[in-house]
């Protein structure tokens, strides 16, 4: 494999990883503002309407976006999922050396 793109691969999935950090520090600053996170925060009528024919993680992962617990759930998720990738790639990476 080409070390230029492995690096590539490697800057885009630490970009990644930040903005699902950010998601889940906004979900767990929601969580934290009230006792009842999943009924006093709900995610606005039609914010994330699916298209037809659309391969949205909402329809592909079953997220409810009408309760901000499902939402954080798949933030959570998409965290844990961006830190193993990028772990993945720096030990590959460090392999190469």
């Amino acid at each position: 494999l080409d070390l230029g793109r492995l690096l590539d691969a490697f800057s885009i999935e630490l970009i990644a990883l930040t903005v699902w950090k950010e998601a889940l520090g906004l979900c767990k600053s929601l969580a934290d503002s009230s006792p009842d996170a999943s009924t006093s925060h709900r995610v606005p009528p039609g914010c994330c309407r699916e298209q037809e024919g659309s391969s949205s993680l909402s329809s592909a992962e079953a997220i409810d976006f009408s309760r901000m617990e499902s939402v954080c759930s798949r933030v959570e998720q998409g965290f844990i999922a961006a830190c193993d990738r990028a772990e993945n790639l720096a030990s590959f990476l460090h392999d190469m050396d």
